[in-house]
């Protein structure tokens, strides 16, 4: 009876060993998948700031360095040829 009930803790044993083995392989690729998504998302992130201040340093540049009245007449020819674009767009659909 005591040889049985010490293969059976050896048995035991080997599972509770075996199951905990899986459990921390199981945790070890949930945290590397787990890392690789925040990189990538932290990676995402840092080129839409590096982005944005890539847009934010020239708009400063045009309006420091070239002048507001630069700037403003860009912005305005920028704007008056949209409307020109629009009122041409407008005029040929309802010349159709």
């Amino acid at each position: 009876m005591k040889e049985k009930l010490e293969r059976e803790l050896e048995i035991l044993i080997a599972y509770q060993s075996k199951n905990r083995m899986q459990a921390e392989a199981q945790r070890d690729r949930e945290r590397r998948e787990l890392a690789e998504r925040v990189s990538v998302r932290r990676t995402l992130l840092e080129q839409k700031v590096f982005d944005f201040f890539a847009l934010f340093s020239l708009n400063f540049y045009l309006y420091f360095k070239v002048g507001y009245s630069m700037y403003y007449r860009c912005e305005k020819n920028s704007n008056s040829l949209l409307v020109k674009e629009q009122k041409e767009s407008d005029s040929f659909k309802s010349d159709r």
